[in-house]
């Protein structure tokens, strides 16, 4: 109804037996949508009508009211393949009987082919088929061949019972450029595609670079690239254009979208298309205008001179010029244009990495000229011992603000000066033959240096462990790990001698330090042995349980952590020394308490939830944490 009219229009009925596959539940109704051939709404500025209509199962019977005349339409059931049925003969008042419908599970598509040609789309020739894309799932091998079929004469196609996920859809008839589209498939659902797919005769791409070759003499390179939707494209072509600066290409397809890609000979990105055209007639001819500018430039770090790799980008990269700077920090040669850019600076010493913007400007001469000034971000210091002399050569630790990767470096001479890093927190120390320090937090600021930092390596001290069983004897050849306690250090697994012992070289500031020990067909123990420089008596019972944790993936920002006693660590480090392939099953672990929290910037400066209990001897103890209920 609109504006108070009331739209009347001539119907009939469609009667039919919905048969749904064994051992499945049969839906309560399904869904008709139509389109007349005979009627027009009114309502609809004398549009064909069409609309939908939803009819209860009754015992697997259904019924529905249509409009009267010859009318295509289709029926749906939710989960179950469409039924599409064409230009059928609704009698006004009467009943139009389908019989047996019989719908199957799984998912369809519907969409139509159409083409300039007259020739196209062919029904029996032109075949729409489905296929992988580089997102697609990987088939079960028992699983059936993916759907084709061929199009109708209005060149409508329905693929039914496909996979969920991305594919690719394909028309294709002889003589005709294949064209594809792609596509996302819900589970039991119905897709349909917005726009037709087009078949188009082959093209030709006749392209005209000018000039003829690029600033430092060579032939062009030329690159074609095909927008394949949702964001993605794919080259097509890449190869060098002859010395007069021509390029082409045949078999293109006149719907499809291109954009072009210009290179220097040396492999430059130097120009590209900043819309996509679609060859339309054969030959395509384009005309390329290809300008260069000359340049000079220099690359300093601190204000002294940098040898490196300048690499100037613009146009989110469809632009880019690589330049190689010389022990003076100089460098020279040409670029698409003069203004602003954006440059990434590489350099191996000093260890460079960095980007910056800048603008080239044109000089008197005519010519482009810039300096790329980065300021000398560094952290220095010196490595020395307890009496104050430099070491002669001693390991640096460094944990860069992500914590992400650790790296070591030998220095000699106890002085070291690391350039070109990035701004934020540090974390150094350091190590040498039997000799530790303490952590250093350094902050390296945007612009400037952070202030020196002095590390003082000390005599290691010795934890020593003698492991035995419970009845007192010496448990030979066990292995024992000793657990990282700060950046930069290894976990560390030795095994105990004909006496049971076994020590580590450990840092004298800690207080205690935490072992796993592993008693094959005994038990596992986590202990904190005090740092005292005293043998420590550990004793092993074969008393052990089943530990079972289970957590979110972990990340980042939220990531889980087991606590026995007075010592903390993941379960993935856990699981290496206790070698659990999963992560999450222990066995013969110690009887005591166990706690599983979440921790991270997640959770701010605490932990977030956690879950405890008590493994009692020969017993079993699940510990879940962060999981929603099932």
């Amino acid at each position: 109804m609109e504006a108070g009219r009331v739209e009347i229009w001539l119907a009939g009925k469609l009667r039919g037996e919905a048969v749904f596959p064994k051992g499945t539940t049969s839906p309560d109704g399904i869904l008709v949508r139509y389109r007349s051939l005979d009627q027009r709404s009114s309502l609809g500025g004398g549009a064909p009508l069409e609309g939908e209509a939803a009819c209860a199962i009754t015992e697997s019977k259904f019924e529905c009211t249509m409009p009267a005349g010859r009318v295509d339409f289709n029926v749906r059931a939710r989960g179950h393949v469409s039924v599409y049925a064409w230009n059928r003969l609704v009698p006004h008042l009467g009943v139009l009987s389908l019989g047996r419908v019989e719908f199957r599970k799984g998912a369809s598509l519907v969409g139509n082919v159409v083409s300039k040609d007259p020739l196209a789309p062919k029904p029996g020739a032109c075949r729409v088929s489905l296929r992988p894309s580089g997102d697609s799932p990987k088939p079960a091998p028992t699983a059936p061949p993916l759907p084709s079929i061929s199009v109708d004469g209005r060149g409508f196609f329905h693929l039914e019972v496909i996979p969920p996920g991305r594919w690719d859809v394909v028309a294709e008839q002889e003589g005709f450029v294949p064209s594809k589209v792609p596509v996302t498939i819900l589970e039991g659902a119905e897709a349909r595609l917005n726009l037709p797919i087009v078949l188009s005769r082959p093209s030709r791409l006749e392209v005209t670079l000018s000039p003829p070759q690029d600033a430092y003499g060579e032939a062009w390179q030329v690159e074609l690239i095909e927008l394949e939707g949702e964001g993605k494209s794919a080259m097509v072509a890449r190869s060098v254009g002859s010395p007069e600066g021509t390029w082409t290409r045949d078999g293109l397809g006149a719907s499809a979208r291109y954009y072009l890609r210009v290179l220097t000979g040396k492999g430059q990105r130097w120009w590209f298309d900043e819309q996509p055209f679609s060859p339309e007639t054969t030959p395509f001819r384009k005309q390329v205008v290809l300008e260069s500018d000359g340049m000079k430039g220099a690359l300093t770090l601190g204000g002294q001179p940098l040898r490196g790799r300048a690499v100037f980008e613009a146009d989110h990269g469809n632009l880019s010029v690589t330049f190689e700077a010389d022990d003076g920090g100089r460098f020279e040669g040409f670029l698409p244009r003069l203004g602003k850019w954006s440059v990434e600076v590489f350099s191996v010493s000093p260890r460079v990495h960095r980007k910056v913007e800048v603008d080239v400007r044109r000089t008197q001469e005519g010519i482009g000229q810039v300096i790329v000034s980065l300021s000398d971000r560094a952290l220095r210091g010196e490595i020395v011992t307890e009496e104050g002399a430099l070491v002669p050569k001693a390991i640096l630790r460094v944990v860069p603000p992500t914590a992400s990767e650790t790296t070591s470096q030998v220095v000699e001479g106890g002085s070291f000066h690391l350039d070109g890093l990035e701004p934020g927190d540090y974390v150094l120390s350091g190590a040498g033959p039997r000799l530790f320090s303490d952590d250093h937090r350094v902050t390296l600021p945007k612009e400037g240096d952070a202030d020196p930092v002095r590390i003082v390596l000390k005599k290691s001290n010795d934890l020593k462990v003698q492991v035995r069983s419970a009845s007192g004897g010496a448990l030979v050849g066990v292995p024992v790990a000793l657990v990282a306690s700060f950046s930069g250090q290894a976990t560390t697994t030795r095994r105990t001698d004909g006496d049971g012992r076994v020590s580590f070289p450990v840092r004298p500031t800690t207080p205690e330090e935490c072992v796993v020990i592993i008693g094959p067909g005994i038990g596992t123990k986590i202990v904190a042995v005090p740092n005292l420089g005293e043998e420590t008596q550990v004793t092993i019972a074969a008393t052990g349980g089943a530990l079972s944790i289970d957590f979110p993936e972990p990340t980042e920002k939220a990531y889980p952590v087991l606590q026995h006693g007075a010592c903390a660590l993941s379960p993935t480090l856990l699981s290496m020394i206790v070698r659990s392939k999963d992560r999450k099953s222990f066995f013969g672990m110690d009887p005591g308490d166990y706690v599983l929290c979440l921790t991270g910037t997640d959770f701010g400066a605490g932990t977030g939830p956690c879950k405890q209990g008590t493994l009692s001897p020969y017993g079993a103890l699940n510990l879940a944490v962060g999981l929603s209920p099932k």
